[in-house]
């Protein structure tokens, strides 16, 4: 795994609020196709809305 340099970051979320619902749709679908416990859905969730990404 290569973390995301700054740059690609912003280009992908150009502020805070598109990476947030990203972050929430993409566990939602996990959580739905039973990849994800909706407990650790939860979790990153708030790890996304807390991240500075889009900031």
């Amino acid at each position: 795994m290569l973390p995301f340099d700054p740059e690609t970051l912003d280009d992908l979320y150009p502020d805070h609020s598109s990476y947030v619902k990203a972050v929430g749709e993409s566990v939602n679908d996990l959580v739905s196709r039973g990849f994800l416990l909706p407990k650790d859905a939860r979790t990153l969730k708030r790890a996304a809305a807390q991240s500075d990404v889009g900031r």
